[in-house]
């Protein structure tokens, strides 16, 4: 009888313990293919909160940066940097969210144009990120 009992009670937590293993997978959206990793869901450098998702594993011509924390415990999500050297006149602006919460992908950006110079995104004086953009010359 005790035995009867100690088996249910085992068999009963494998249940909870592979109900619960459901629940917290169930929330990841299928993969996409062979080739994908998922990224956890994180809060990026300018406090905009990143849903968890499916990234590349690899991307020919770039070097995936992982994410990580700067020294004041930042959050510095991780992007496709290209592996070859610049086009001329170009400088590479990682993929980021905008102020709406749309993502726009990295890309190579002309490093100036008529009276204007991009600066890339950097911390100012105070630790406050500034994200990368035009600025009059």
């Amino acid at each position: 009888m005790k035995a009867r009992i100690l088996v249910s009670m085992i068999i009963g937590l494998w249940i909870l313990i592979l109900v619960q293993a459901d629940r917290v997978h169930a929330d990841i959206p299928p993969k996409p293919g062979p080739n994908y990793v998922w990224v956890k869901p994180h809060t990026n450098r300018d406090g905009v909160a990143v849903p968890g998702h499916w990234r590349l594993k690899t991307r020919p011509g770039y070097a995936w940066i992982a994410g990580k924390k700067d020294a004041s415990g930042v959050w510095i999500a991780g992007y496709w940097k290209p592996t070859g050297s610049a086009p001329k006149g170009k400088v590479w602006v990682p993929g980021y969210v905008n102020a709406k919460g749309t993502w726009v992908a990295g890309a190579w950006r002309p490093a100036s144009k008529k009276n204007h110079v991009w600066v890339q995104g950097h911390r100012n004086r105070k630790g406050t990120w500034v994200k990368g953009h035009w600025k009059r010359r």
